[in-house]
């Protein structure tokens, strides 16, 4: 599966699911837990049933809506066994149910541990299993979850842009300065003792900021470009920073970035600072 595959599995499910085996539409008083969308769960209240359509309202919140039966599982959960491995619906406290995976269970209670790695141990009144569509769905949140972190682990061991060999900030012309951790656009003011005096593009605020912390604004050379597998992105907004993204590939023209939120993408090479990069 590739890293940035979009979700789009549906979370109707007409059959398959181990709770809707039971063959009962639930009636009003009943609680339930409801997939709003794919991999997301809240639980609510039957207010009324319509043949298959329930009117119901959340239990956190009080929002009312109207769902399909086949997108609710009963509660209590008859849940009492599942293997290591096998992902299930957890209630983590205060009526908030989340996507979780089984780590290793008994017949008192089970381990299990979320999309973002969060460990729970709970009973097995606390734990409902999927149904295949629903299990479809688990599958990819949890995939995703793991892409995003190993992403995140990646693009964390980034540098500062890399060096241009000659380059030096001149009064009047743009520049990337380095401010919490985060990149902007700015205009060099003047320079003296190691430090730059910028302002800020799309603003009137001023700073002095230490040189090494101020770097060419893209078009980078061809071969500097090449040597990076992270980068710097312009945004569309000049008073945001920059994004970091990893660096696919680079030409004359442009270059091929990605990153976990917008997937694969080109960009011109005037909007693209590479960095250095272990």
């Amino acid at each position: 599966m590739g890293i940035f595959m979009l979700l789009t599995v549906a979370c109707t499910r007409s059959t398959g699911n181990s709770q809707k085996a039971q063959d009962t539409t639930p009636q009003r008083g009943a609680r339930v837990i409801v997939e709003s969308s794919a991999a997301q769960f809240y639980e609510a209240q039957v207010m009324s049933a319509a043949g298959s359509r329930l009117k119901v309202q959340s239990r956190v919140g009080g929002d009312i809506a109207t769902v399909q039966a086949g997108n609710v599982y009963q509660l209590p959960s008859n849940t009492n066994s599942l293997a290591p491995r096998a992902l299930a619906i957890c209630n983590v406290g205060d009526s908030r149910w989340v996507a979780c995976r089984v780590s290793k269970a008994d017949s008192a209670g089970v381990d299990l541990e979320d999309a973002q790695a969060n460990t729970y141990h709970l009973p097995w009144a606390q734990v409902i299993a999927p149904g295949a569509l629903t299990e479809l769905n688990l599958k990819i949140l949890f995939e995703k979850s793991a892409e995003n972190r190993d992403f995140e682990r990646d693009v964390a061991r980034a540098g500062n842009p890399q060096t241009v060999i000659g380059w030096t900030p001149v009064s009047g012309k743009s520049a990337l300065v380095k401010i919490a951790d985060q990149w902007h656009i700015a205009t060099i003011l003047g320079e003296r003792r190691g430090f730059a005096r910028i302002k800020l593009a799309g603003t009137r605020r001023e700073i002095e900021a230490p040189r090494d912390l101020v770097a060419a604004e893209p078009p980078y050379p061809l071969d500097i470009l090449r040597k990076s597998h992270f980068a710097l992105v312009r945004p569309s907004n000049q008073t945001d920073p920059w994004r970091l993204v990893r660096l696919v590939s680079s030409d004359t023209l442009e270059c091929t970035i990605e990153d976990f939120e917008s997937g694969r993408r080109t960009a011109p090479v005037r909007d693209v600072c590479p960095l250095d990069s272990p």
